[in-house]
């Protein structure tokens, strides 16, 4: 070969390379700018082939599932997403790669951090030469709008509870100021014996207790003005305890106090009184086969809060209920037993007096409930 031809040769490789290198240099633009759209899409993508590997995944997806990109590919989908398979989402995407046409659907579902997510998913087919080689998945996270659904919903059964309260609440207090008053009447006699009146005394500080609670309804259609004054939290607890201690003892559950030093705090007493009311008879429900609930107190080791503890050795509370059960109108007891709405007024409560409420149960061991209020 000729020096003119090596040379001609040379020039033509160097071109070509040249070529190539541009090529090489569009096609990682390219890709990196496909990867930037990926990753600023708002909703998840992935993509499987035929044999259901993961072979993209943008970085939605990681917020969603919880498993980062490098976790996720060349892992097979159904084995790092087993519960997937399970819930039917394994049969959709299979029909796509076997019909080539795309498919929607609604899925909940439970990711790998353990949070139920509400999806909405649209699997498309990945063609290559006009055959299927892998499904494209696009997945839109709703639970959100999903929670703002739920609580609108609530929001408009909590509107009609409180027109309905407001009638029923009105209706009750009027023979309950008959009974009221009967009951101050018969604790004039002179001649009751010490049982019938504690019998009458009973009456009425039930009676008083009852028409607490249904200006507690009311509290549903307006808004009213709590009284607050220094109160002495284990005096309020000690009346609390009095009221259901028959209760607790035809059911064989032993009441412990351990009432602690503690400060005086600002509230409304009779609002509390519902507050814990309510608590110790959700605990005497829960122990119906006998057992213990402990009632106690405490000064927050800043000295700026009193804590009170609600405690019980029962059943204890499911984890996946644990979530729900501040929640308006759920309820674990059967229908007709329960409103669903105790502990969510008891929480409003409790922040209405910038308290805290909180929950701690095992199945098994037990609950707890710990209520915090700032000292007054």
């Amino acid at each position: 070969m000729t020096m003119a031809g090596q040379a001609a040769i040379a020039i033509e490789n160097a071109r070509l390379y040249e070529n190539l290198r541009s090529i090489s240099h569009r096609y990682q633009n390219l890709h990196q700018f496909n990867e930037s759209i990926l990753n600023s899409a708002s909703i998840g993508i992935y993509a499987v082939d035929a044999d259901l590997v993961i072979t993209s995944w943008n970085r939605k997806m990681d917020d969603l599932s919880g498993v980062s990109e490098e976790e996720a590919l060349g892992r097979k989908l159904f084995s790092l997403f087993p519960s997937l398979d399970a819930e039917g989402f394994g049969e959709r995407v299979r029909r796509v790669l076997h019909t080539g046409q795309p498919e929607r659907l609604r899925l909940t579902h439970r990711n790998l951090k353990g949070e139920l997510r509400f999806q909405k998913r649209r699997l498309t087919p990945l063609l290559e030469k006009g055959e299927t080689v892998g499904v494209v998945v696009l997945v839109e996270d709703v639970t959100e709008f999903r929670q703002l659904l739920e609580q609108t919903i609530q929001g408009e059964k909590l509107a009609e509870v409180g027109r309905l309260s407001a009638a029923l609440a009105h209706e009750i207090n009027n023979p309950l100021a008959v009974i009221i008053y009967a009951a101050q009447l018969l604790l004039r006699e002179e001649e009751l014996s010490g049982f019938q009146r504690e019998l009458a005394d009973r009456v009425e500080s039930e009676a008083e207790r009852l028409k607490t609670l249904t200006g507690s309804l009311l509290s549903f259609s307006r808004t009213t003005e709590m009284r607050r004054r220094e109160i002495d939290l284990n005096e309020v607890l000690r009346d609390v305890l009095r009221l259901i201690r028959f209760e607790s003892s035809r059911k064989g559950i032993l009441l412990e106090e351990v009432f602690g030093e503690i400060p005086a705090i600002l509230a409304d007493a009779n609002r509390l009184k519902q507050v814990f009311i309510n608590l110790a008879m959700n605990a005497l429900q829960a122990l119906s086969g006998g057992g213990t609930l402990r009632v106690a107190t405490e000064a927050g080791a800043s000295g700026k809060s009193v804590r009170v503890f609600f405690t019980d050795n029962g059943p204890g509370i499911p984890r996946e209920l644990q979530e729900k059960i501040f929640e308006p109108f759920f309820t674990t007891k059967k229908e007709g037993e329960g409103t669903g709405l105790g502990l969510y007024i008891c929480r409003n409560i409790v922040m209405e007096h910038e308290g805290k409420m909180t929950l701690e149960s095992s199945p098994g061991r037990g609950t707890r409930f710990c209520l915090e209020f700032p000292v007054a």
